[in-house]
């Protein structure tokens, strides 16, 4: 594992990793525009009235890749994508339920934010959008994830967690957190 420690290695590990984001944030963005739903993306600032935007990269919200206005369910969607490796044994199972534990509290925090400061995000969309009609302070917060691969954790997860072959049924039902039921004989 010495290569891990070379900067170039991981310089290069890093772009890997964005590239794969990327497309993935790409890929979501095409459901997202073919479903006519309002949405920013990777937002590190939100617009005001003002020329001064307020930076919510930091320590109190982070960086977000989605914020979605979902009007047919009267919802504000925080989402996260994550490029994820294929794993279709039970001990992936353990590492993505390692990985997502963390990014729940990642995301908590970012829904917490817009939360709290839901007319702040209501004036954003109204800037990039350019319509003083977007109401959306009574709108429900919810956070999902965006995911290329199915994993185990889906189906035990606090939030929804959406494959892109999903995204449309996420759209149209509203949730997607299938029920599993296990018939023991």
């Amino acid at each position: 594992e010495d290569w891990l420690k070379n900067k170039e290695m991981q310089k290069f590990i890093s772009r890997k990793g964005n590239e794969h984001d990327k497309i993935l944030e790409d890929k979501i963005e095409i459901e997202l525009r073919k479903n006519h739903l309002k949405f920013a993306r990777n937002i590190k600032s939100l617009k005001t009235l003002t020329n001064n935007n307020i930076n919510i990269d930091n320590a109190q919200c982070g960086e977000v890749d989605f914020i979605i206005i979902d009007e047919e369910h009267r919802r504000v969607i925080v989402a996260d994508s994550k490029y994820n490796k294929a794993k279709y044994e039970g001990v992936g199972y353990r590492s993505d339920y390692s990985n997502f534990t963390k990014y729940e509290i990642q995301i908590e925090k970012k829904l917490t934010f817009v939360r709290q400061n839901i007319e702040l995000v209501q004036t954003h969309f109204r800037r990039i959008y350019n319509s003083n009609e977007i109401e959306i302070n009574d709108f429900d917060v919810v956070g999902a994830f965006f995911i290329n691969t199915p994993t185990f954790y889906m189906y035990n997860s606090v939030y929804s967690v959406v494959t892109l072959n999903k995204i449309q049924n996420f759209i149209s039902e509203g949730v997607f957190n299938p029920e599993i039921e296990i018939n023991y004989e």
